[in-house]
């Protein structure tokens, strides 16, 4: 978790906007975690690891 985790922050630090982090979140859902895992693993990681990024959780 701490992996993507990291990767959502990486995203974000690289530009990418709320809506290609959700469209990755839908892309990525069903993998290892369902889509509402990968919602709060998403707000956790912004949080904990990124939280200069807060403003773009909406």
């Amino acid at each position: 978790m701490v992996i993507i985790a990291e990767a959502f922050c990486t995203g974000y630090d690289n530009g990418a906007t709320s809506n290609e982090i959700n469209d990755f979140i839908l892309e990525a859902a069903g993998d290892a975690y369902t889509v509402m895992e990968l919602v709060t693993i998403h707000g956790a990681a912004v949080g904990a690891f990124c939280p200069e990024h807060i403003d773009k959780l909406g």
